[in-house]
């Protein structure tokens, strides 16, 4: 393949997938290039022949790693002197880990420059903090933060500034977010131009400046977050530990909260002021908080949790697998919306409230899981069952 002769029009389709002519519109959708076409266009691009030179194959293999297939930003790294020290690439390799390579920010941010400001918004949110997660989900926190997410996505995905990555998971095949790892860097970098003070920017993701954050403010660190709409804290290698820990207690968080995960919370409960109308999801883990206020409570592993009470008619989703509840409260037979009911491992688990005439029931519930209820005797399975 030439590759001089079609890099000029790979480089154009690469910024956007529209092919447009006098008759319609057509959607073209670019692959991008596979390990050895990406080796043989660096090496034309560099040294004028189809393979490395002698001496600079791995670092060759460093730059194709870096660039995942994108033939813009393998033109832009071969145009550098082919008499470039091999230390002198290194260096440019791990400095690119930190700063992008301003000529391959500025071209890909064309595309989002297009976009308008809710788009913008869901792009960034997605490079920032929700790549790779499952597209419904994605929908749903940007939904509730009022971002049309519907048709963003839709759009991002027209632009070629996103993709949908089809994975097996928990019995069915189910939509992920993804993103080439260079626009991720060129949504992080808009963001890191917002301000040199982290504290001041829309969106936080690297571990070591949230904690420096946290550690310099501690518990006054969440009130300066007035518009927060996704907090994630969780330990990666072991959810049932969290070195997050607010010796003085935690007065404030703020009520335009989506999204909450804090897995290992080591406080009681959540601040007494924290209004969580706005909550979509929570899941905290691991944690001894007993009473919330949302439509999808996951609290699986809270050892600790002994009792619970449903505060929210509009919960379709709770599961309290692992907790230490003893009784299934009054609060759950009248949510007539809940549609999925998790209480594997409940092995304390022994008492059903009493179902009132008035109650609606679980007649609703789609999903119901009792495996591991070891205590549950056979009347209270009764009163379960007979309730759907």
């Amino acid at each position: 393949m030439d590759w001089h002769r079609v890099v000029g029009s790979l480089l154009q389709l690469d910024i956007n997938t529209y092919l447009v002519n006098s008759q319609n519109v057509q959607i073209c959708e670019v692959k991008e290039l596979n390990k050895h076409d990406s080796l043989q266009l660096l090496s034309l691009t560099i040294f004028g022949e189809k393979h490395p030179k002698i001496g600079y194959e791995d670092l060759s293999e460093s730059v194709i790693a870096y660039c995942k297939g994108n033939p813009l930003a393998i033109k832009v790294l071969g145009a550098n002197p082919s008499s470039r020290s091999k230390e002198a690439w290194d260096n440019e390799l791990k400095m690119l880990q930190k700063i992008p390579n301003r000529k391959i920010f500025n071209v890909l941010k064309l595309s989002y420059d297009d976009l308008d400001c809710c788009q913008k918004a869901i792009f960034l949110d997605i490079a920032c903090l929700l790549r790779e997660e499952h597209k419904d989900f994605v929908k749903h926190v940007l939904e509730a933060c009022r971002f049309f997410a519907t048709i963003g996505i839709e759009v991002l995905l027209d632009k070629a500034l996103i993709e949908l990555k089809l994975i097996w998971h928990v019995n069915l095949d189910v939509d992920t977010i993804e993103m080439h790892v260079l626009l991720q860097e060129m949504g992080r970098e808009i963001v890191n131009q917002e301000s040199k003070d982290p504290g001041k920017r829309s969106r936080l993701w690297r571990a070591e400046e949230i904690s420096e954050l946290l550690k310099n403010n501690k518990s006054d660190s969440f009130r300066r977050m007035k518009n927060i709409r996704y907090l994630k804290i969780y330990n990666i290698s072991d959810g049932s530990t969290c070195n997050v820990y607010f010796p003085d207690g935690l007065e404030w968080i703020s009520d335009k909260l989506r999204y909450l995960r804090w897995d290992g919370y080591c406080l009681e409960s959540l601040p007494s002021t924290f209004c969580a109308e706005m909550l979509v999801e929570i899941c905290m883990s691991h944690s001894l908080k007993t009473n919330f206020h949302s439509k999808s409570l996951l609290v699986d592993g809270c050892s600790s949790l002994m009792e619970f009470s449903v505060t929210s008619e509009e919960m379709t989703e709770l599961s309290l697998h692992g907790t230490a509840i003893r009784e299934l409260s009054l609060s759950i037979w009248r949510n007539c919306k809940l549609t999925s009911l998790g209480l594997t491992e409940c092995n304390k688990l022994n008492t059903v409230g009493k179902k009132l005439s008035d109650d609606h029931g679980l007649g609703f519930v789609t999903e119901l899981d009792l495996s591991g209820c070891t205590e549950i005797d056979a009347l209270s399975l009764w009163s379960i069952l007979d309730g759907i």
